[in-house]
């Protein structure tokens, strides 16, 4: 994805790396992991669903987002992936665990720092839902109370009321 090769020689790499893991077929892979960090998650592994199809796999990306139109099923499977934060350097981390609260004592169901315009929308290619729209339509839905909007804001506001929803 680097376009250091194409997608198919990428494929042809996983293949041949998939199949010569000593202990993968032991269990399918389900007691493996596999790390995928880019927008197009597994799914630069063209044949994931056929050679790793159990395998764990920690990613970013749990929607589908990518530049490939043929590509219309999300590779992320709420039942066995991870989703792992991305591009979070140490302050943020440190930032967002200073403000961590107890489930018990949280004030808010979710809150959600963004606005809505077409550089965060669908896909120009796939189209699908304006997910941010969507969410910031419930700001002026009643009964929003336990939810937390806001914009523009700095990484303490935004930590503060990450770490209370």
């Amino acid at each position: 994805e680097g376009n250091v090769y194409t997608l198919d020689e990428v494929d042809a790499i996983y293949k041949e790396v998939v199949t010569a893991l000593p202990y993968f077929n032991a269990s399918g892979g389900r007691d493996h992991v596999f790390v995928f960090g880019s927008g197009m998650a597994h799914n630069v592994f063209q044949s994931w669903r056929e050679y790793m199809p159990d395998a764990i796999v920690l990613t970013p990306e749990t929607e589908l987002f990518n530049d490939f139109a043929w590509i219309e099923d999300p590779p992320f499977q709420t039942w066995k992936d991870i989703a792992i934060p991305g591009s979070l350097d140490l302050t943020e981390v440190i930032g967002l665990l200073s403000h961590d609260r107890p489930l018990a004592k949280r004030k808010y169901l979710a809150s959600f720092f963004g606005r809505a315009d077409q550089v965060r929308g669908p896909h120009p290619w796939v189209g699908g839902v304006d997910v941010r729209k969507e969410i910031l339509r419930l700001r002026d839905m009643p009964g929003n109370d336990d939810l937390f909007f806001g914009d523009g804001a700095t990484h303490d506001v935004m930590h503060a009321a990450y770490g209370d929803a």
